[in-house]
């Protein structure tokens, strides 16, 4: 039966439904998960996808148990894609059969090939045949049991029909088709296939359902707030040229209907007739042919629709709402999403912060009183006792002298900087200083002063030191100079220039030497030209970004504060000024650039622990750099983000890998590659 309820629980059911006059779906204890072939063009159109995506969260739900998925457009990622999205729901086993023969005019894609990037192991030279996978799936249920979905054309199921029609007749309860009742334009009609949808629909030999609906129904571009690593959510941003918008859901309804059956859902029409455009006409006959129409306004069936799409696979799961900081660093951890599947339950979410304390609850705050790198363990226990476990790791900085690059929230950066440079005036001589305590004679005292707001294209900050300061007992330090950046989505980038400076002593008027300079946390640094010069008492810093700010790739704007530092020395000045806008701002393009992408191999290979990865860029191009393991699982992504033509250079750590084979892809607009590398330690 297409109700999974007693008519008793259907009718009761609508009673509350009507009276709350929102739509409520029970699937009962008993009830077994529907058997599910998904017969699918999944190419030319991305609602194929969404309804894979659909189609999983029923079976995390228990709803559903997806046998096979059968492809029946011709095309060399479909296979591989269509895998890469099992994979990641956790059924990367599920049989995947191909059509075989040929296509009029076969479709291209926009997305296959990219989502085929994702982890899978089944390649299309591998893949079998749909009418061996049918074969051999449907053999191997009981009678009666089997629910084909079809949202493509009908050649997999007409060679089927043709050379098993007793196994269909058998096995298979229901053939659910998406398509147009009259004249459908596409799914019957496309590759000359208009014959052979009429064989199907004129001697299929158990119930056939059409759904047609959907079209006004616009589902996916939730979308862009799920994780990196689902392949869905690459297939609707590739589908929609890298956006996200909704596509009308015609796929995700013919899903929704062959799993949960009419429930409350849909209205089924089984009096009238359907058309093919050849003029072959059939008639509608209860438990034969029939179609179906709503129940549910459009915006009930997209809330239905969506979340499902946003169920993540089974397993734990948190989101942290910062991966990186500063001290004090305070993260807030939320497992709502974890998925136990069915019928189970949660019962405890245990954590465990990686810095000796631990916690309790589904949603909890922690602090961080110390800089490293910890990892976040997150354990569920469900009601029968088992459990899951999921780890994210996060990176805690020291504030000041850290050599990692800040990546976080403005509001976030601020509010913590008022908290700990709690600088304050000398009053007597008007000098800033970190210490609120007296100034002894220890002189290693680490020091730190932010002096003002950033608010220019460039500037020349000067800072004279105080008279009888005797730096000439320090004679080596680490000076650093730090700026803040904020892009459109509110990240402040700092900038952080460090240098190594040999000291003597100021107060006789001596010079001091300014080498080895890095850059850190920079982006797009070859747009940045910092001139620092120390001599007698005075250090001149010169930024000029106005290159920067005029390039095409550049989303930034400047904010935040300009700092200055020792990380060896307290910093005690007695004039300090910032001078806006100090520096003609004066472009050269003519710089020589690559003609070709590239990706070259890394170097050292092999390498302990870290090695360096170039890449050249003709044009400015998002760009993605991932770092997989010999199994085909992304470990890390190394940058992603928009760059700016040019040769750029990423350094990788294996720092906390082992030995062994891994691989780098790069992927910049429509250009992609893939190299390895090796760990030895």
């Amino acid at each position: 039966m297409k109700n999974c309820k007693t008519l008793q629980e259907a009718l009761l059911h609508l009673m509350i439904a009507s009276l709350l006059a929102i739509p409520i779906l029970v699937i009962a204890q008993d009830v077994q998960p529907k058997k599910i072939i998904y017969e699918t063009d999944m190419c030319a159109d991305v609602d194929d996808a969404g309804g894979l995506a659909i189609l999983h969260a029923l079976a995390n739900n228990g709803e559903a148990e997806i046998l096979a998925v059968c492809f029946n457009e011709v095309h060399p990622f479909g296979a591989p894609a269509i895998d890469a999205m099992n994979t990641w729901y956790g059924r990367g086993d599920i049989p995947i059969g191909i059509y075989k023969g040929q296509l009029d005019n076969p479709h291209g894609s926009g997305y296959l090939e990219y989502v085929a990037g994702f982890p899978h192991d089944l390649e299309t030279a591998d893949a079998p045949s749909a009418l061996d996978v049918y074969r051999q799936v449907l053999a191997e249920q009981p009678d009666s049991s089997v629910t084909i979905v079809s949202v493509g054309f009908l050649n997999n199921i007409n060679d089927l029909l043709i050379a098993e029609p007793d196994l269909v007749a058998r096995k298979v309860v229901e053939l659910v088709q998406m398509a147009g009742v009259y004249n459908d334009g596409f799914n019957l009609v496309q590759h000359n296939l208009v014959s052979v949808s009429e064989n199907v629909i004129r001697n299929w030999p158990t119930p056939m359902v059409i759904s047609q609906e959907g079209g006004s129904i616009y589902t996916g571009d939730n979308y862009q707030n799920a994780p990196e690593e689902n392949p869905v959510r690459e297939a609707f941003y590739r589908y929609f040229g890298g956006e996200y918008r909704g596509r009308p859901s015609w796929d995700e309804m013919a899903v929704l209907y062959g799993v949960r059956g009419l429930t409350t859902c849909f209205n089924e029409q089984t009096s009238g007739t359907g058309q093919l455009s050849n003029g072959y006409t059939w008639n509608m006959e209860p438990e034969f042919r029939s179609y179906l129409t709503d129940r549910y306004s459009n915006s009930t069936y997209k809330q239905i629709i969506e979340k499902l799409m946003n169920q993540l696979p089974l397993g734990a799961h948190f989101t942290v709402s910062a991966r990186s900081g500063w001290l004090p660093f305070t993260i807030e951890l939320d497992a709502s999403a974890t998925n136990v599947g069915g019928n189970r339950t949660v019962e405890n979410y245990l954590w465990d912060f990686g810095d000796g304390s631990s916690g309790e609850g589904m949603t909890v705050t922690h602090d961080y009183t110390s800089a490293g790198n910890f990892d976040i363990q997150l354990t569920i226990v469900d009601n029968l006792g088992d459990s899951l476990q999921a780890i994210e790791r996060i990176r805690v900085s020291d504030p000041v002298f850290s050599p990692d690059s800040y990546f976080g929230n403005v509001e976030n950066y601020i509010f913590s900087q008022g908290d700990l440079w709690s600088t304050r005036m000398d009053e007597d001589n008007l000098r800033l200083h970190l210490s609120n305590d007296t100034r002894s004679s220890d002189i290693s005292l680490p020091g730190y002063t932010i002096l003002k707001d950033s608010l220019y294209s460039d500037f020349t900050l000067n800072i004279t030191t105080r008279i009888d300061e005797d730096l000439s007992l320090s004679s080596l330090a680490e000076y650093t100079i730090i700026f803040g950046y904020e892009d459109e989505n509110n990240y402040n980038y700092m900038l952080m220039k460090q240098t190594t400076s040999r000291l003597v002593n100021v107060t006789n008027r001596q010079s001091i030497d300014i080498g080895r300079t890095t850059q850190i946390g920079i982006p797009d640094e070859q747009y940045h030209k910092v001139v620092i010069n120390l001599s007698d008492d005075q250090l001149t810093v010169t930024l000029d970004d106005s290159l920067f700010f005029t390039a095409i790739s550049s989303r930034l704007k400047k904010t935040g504060e300009i700092g200055f530092g020792s990380s060896r020395y307290a910093v005690f000045f007695d004039d300090v000024v910032v001078a806006g806008d100090a520096i003609p701002a004066s472009i050269n393009r003519t710089r020589n650039m690559p003609e070709h992408f590239k990706l070259w191999q890394n170097y050292p290979n092999p390498f302990n622990p870290s090695t360096t990865i170039q890449f050249t860029l003709p044009r400015s191009e998002y760009v993605k750099i991932e770092i997989y393991n010999s199994l085909g699982q992304r470990l890390k992504t190394l940058i992603s983000q928009q760059m700016p033509e040019g040769s750029h250079t990423v350094v990788f750590s294996g720092e906390d890998m082992v030995s062994g084979l891994y691989f780098y892809k790069i992927q910049a607009g429509d250009f992609q590659d893939i190299k390895k590398m090796i760990l030895l330690k």
